[in-house]
């Protein structure tokens, strides 16, 4: 398969288990690994889904393929999802410990959590604003004339976040939809449906007249 086919193959196994849709996201990968059973991507992210879901027998299956494959970069990052388990993963053969070591010494390391990025950038502001003090309104003269342009600014500020909020909406039910698309292709016409319908309810005009067409579609 070629980098777009897989690119493409995980990105519709990762709208299954946004779903919560595991079974169906390990038979994707299944398959796709029956035409490339050495390709490491499909390998770890079924190992990634076998932990998530705590099958540490499917998960211990997919490190030993991983580790055969001699990728020193695939088999470092599948110890570090097996490790996610609770147990440390078995001892590799040291070859294959070797060159992960060397690998882990040359290669880019992980990007950050954005979890903890979002925290830590919480904890500085607060601590950076921990020792500003309000003082009381006494002594405080008030305008003759109000100024009423900070109301217009909020509510400018509203509007935007309106739009954020629409555009977000949007972005969710073109999500949907794709998984639609993806049900179809499966043959799975009822779990279609029932999104599609979800989208002419709640989606753009957009949206719904492509719903629409899907559902004329089935029938």
């Amino acid at each position: 398969a070629s980098d777009v086919e897989a690119a493409d193959a995980l990105a519709e196994a990762d709208i299954y288990i946004a779903y919560g849709r595991h079974p169906q996201a390990i038979a994707l990968l299944q398959n796709a690994l029956a035409n490339e059973p050495d390709n490491p991507v499909y390998r770890l992210k079924l190992l990634e889904i076998h932990t998530e879901l705590n099958n540490r027998g499917s998960a211990m299956e997919q490190l030993e393929h991983i580790r055969r494959s001699g990728d020193a970069q695939s088999i470092e990052r599948a110890e570090e999802l097996f490790a996610g388990l609770g147990a440390a993963a078995p001892a590799a053969s040291a070859g294959l410990a070797a060159a992960a070591a060397r690998e882990s010494d040359d290669g880019p390391g992980l990007p950050p959590n954005p979890l903890d990025l979002m925290r830590d950038t919480g904890d500085d502001l607060e601590a950076e604003f921990s020792g500003l003090e309000i003082e009381s309104g006494d002594g405080v003269e008030l305008p003759d004339e109000l100024d009423l342009s900070s109301d217009f600014e909020g509510s400018e500020a509203d509007s935007d976040d309106e739009e954020l909020v629409i555009a977000a909406d949007s972005n969710g039910m073109s999500t949907k939809l794709d998984l639609a698309r993806a049900y179809l292709d499966m043959g799975d016409d009822d779990g279609a449906r029932q999104i599609l319908e979800e989208i002419v309810s709640e989606g753009s005009d957009e949206l719904q007249a492509e719903a629409r067409a899907l559902l004329d579609r089935i029938g």
